[in-house]
């Protein structure tokens, strides 16, 4: 777990044709920083393939996100307005985007496909940008609260 400083001092961090599988907890997770991804991959795991939150930014291009159990990608907090273009988020056990706690998040042309649960799921307070995306199965659920 990052300390505080971390955070604050916006740690950032590249990622270009990188595979992450089967991860325990979280196959990324960047807390108050920056991250710029292209072909990132994330496969398999229980819980949560990528974490964006606490004031994160940055650009996810061309990634892939695949079989999650909980969540594929979970954006929360205030301030934290990642890009997601070109991405696909598919076949979980769970929910595919997670938009949460004033999180302001751009989806582009992305492709969420193939989940037990809600395709993108926005809880309350939320504000994400979704332009052009293709959402398959569940679809999209607007909720005041999110329970895990």
């Amino acid at each position: 777990m990052c300390s505080s400083d971390l955070a604050e001092r916006r740690a950032s961090i590249s990622l270009e044709r990188v595979e992450v599988r089967d991860a325990q907890v979280a196959g990324v997770r960047v807390m108050g920083g920056t991250i710029t991804a292209d072909r990132l991959v994330v496969h398999g795991g229980p819980m949560v393939g990528i974490v964006l939150s606490d004031k994160a930014t940055g650009t996810l291009s061309r990634c892939e996100v695949a079989e999650i159990g909980r969540v594929g990608i979970t954006v929360a907090g205030a301030g934290t307005a990642p890009e997601l273009r070109d991405t696909t988020v598919r076949d979980g056990a769970g929910t595919g985007i997670l938009v949460s706690e004033d999180a302001s998040p751009t989806l582009q042309r992305c492709t969420v496909s193939g989940h037990a649960g809600a395709g993108i799921d926005v809880c309350t307070g939320a504000d994400p940008m979704v332009r052009d995306c293709t959402v398959d199965r569940k679809g999209t659920r607007l909720n005041s609260s999110h329970l895990v």
